[in-house]
């Protein structure tokens, strides 16, 4: 979707009662990726009411954007592999697990599998050992499988929070919320699972 004012290289995230709503920058000043996760197919909603179902959400940030290319909609899996390595083969991001992307952290997960698994292999060539050697790509799996499935648990916990019909759960999401952005050490801490730091 093409935008009518500069993106400024911001992502940007709204969560409402449609669900999660997320404007991507891409490479182009004026160009955004919408990754809108409804319960509604809103692929096939007319254009014009799509857009003004998007400036809804966005709660206005959208006004005046125009499509840049055809909406697709598929439905959002969770997966995890059972095994991420074999003799000679590591499976590592999106191969090995796919998570909801409502927080983005897709990308990061697959780039901490590639940074666990660069550790290991190099750690393996020190040691003398054939770097595609099955004990030494398990080792790979056993640091980085738990790590991924507490990351997809966390994230099926914040897409039930955040679309959630519930009163109860959507006072408790907030006001967890507000209790993390002002405790400075939950804040970096949160901020660093994000990252892959931690």
């Amino acid at each position: 979707m093409r935008l009518s004012l500069a993106h400024e290289g911001v992502a940007r995230q709204w969560f409402g009662e449609s669900g999660p709503l997320a404007l991507l920058p891409l490479v182009e000043p004026d160009l955004v990726a919408v990754v809108w996760s409804s319960f509604d197919d809103l692929s096939k909603l007319p254009p014009s009411a799509f857009l003004g179902r998007l400036e809804e959400a966005s709660e206005g940030a959208t006004a005046g954007a125009t499509l840049a290319s055809d909406r697709f909609a598929f439905p959002l899996m969770q997966q995890q592999s059972l095994q991420y390595v074999t003799e000679g083969v590591a499976l590592l991001g999106d191969a090995a697990h796919a998570i909801h992307p409502l927080a983005g952290q897709g990308a990061n997960l697959g780039f901490a599998d590639a940074r666990c698994l660069v550790t290991e292999l190099a750690g393996a060539r020190i040691e003398g050992h054939v770097p595609g050697d099955l004990g030494v790509l398990k080792r790979y799996e056993r640091a980085r499988k738990p790590h991924n499935y507490m990351a997809a648990l966390a994230m099926e916990g914040f897409h039930r929070a955040f679309t959630s019909g519930m009163p109860l759960v959507g006072l408790a999401r907030n006001l967890g919320l507000q209790f993390v952005q002002e405790n400075k050490t939950l804040k970096q801490l949160a901020i660093s699972v994000a990252s892959g730091r931690l």
